[in-house]
């Protein structure tokens, strides 16, 4: 860390002459205009500043990296094509998507999204819903996902719901789709993105 110093030390009782004097105050220019922050911006940091363990109140209060790292967007896809004919909820041949974060508070936002094929229209039900395991544990519901019922062959339609998951505990935490259908569908192109919020 660079400190302020000066050429010449005087001692009580010694004289001091002008010369000596203004070099000592060209020394503390020189230091405050070459090595001090300046609020405009005119010197930069060098090194890393520290900042107390403090969460900020207002707009314009820095924050630390641990409270910036408390908010996390993460996602994940599974393309693949498959198939499910099953009235409860569960997996498909390949599991997920699934991403796991950790939950600073209480509460999350998730989006899930698929692409959804039914082979059979004699009243189907087809569903995405996320499973939540780790810290907290939830199954699978409609309450936590998307649902739509078809009543013609080959309909192709699209699965997307946003929407904010509460009553979490803090901690890390795994969001998984999950997928049901009452009578054959494929699911592809599937995606989860869970957010985090302090």
């Amino acid at each position: 860390m660079a400190t302020a110093s000066v050429t010449y030390t005087f001692s009580a009782g010694a004289s001091a002459s002008a010369a000596q004097v203004n070099t000592n105050f060209a020394d503390l220019v020189s230091f405050l205009n070459g090595s001090v922050v300046h609020k405009d911006g005119a010197v930069a940091m060098t090194g890393r500043l520290t900042l107390a363990s403090l969460d900020p109140t207002a707009a314009d209060h820095a924050v630390r990296k641990s409270y910036l790292d408390k908010f996390q967007i993460k996602s994940a896809t599974v393309a693949t094509l498959q198939t499910r004919n099953n009235g409860a909820y569960g997996d498909l041949a390949t599991v997920g998507p699934a991403v796991t974060v950790t939950v600073p508070g209480t509460e999350v936002f998730i989006e899930l999204h698929a692409r959804v094929k039914s082979a059979s229209g004699t009243d189907n039900g087809i569903a995405m819903a996320v499973a939540v395991s780790g810290a907290t544990t939830i199954a699978a519901a409609d309450a936590n996902g998307e649902n739509i019922n078809v009543t013609a062959d080959g309909l192709v339609a699209s699965l997307s719901r946003t929407f904010k998951l509460t009553g979490l505990n803090a901690g890390s935490t795994t969001f998984t789709a999950k997928y049901l259908a009452s009578n054959t569908s494929s699911f592809e192109y599937r995606d989860i993105t869970v957010w985090t919020v302090a």
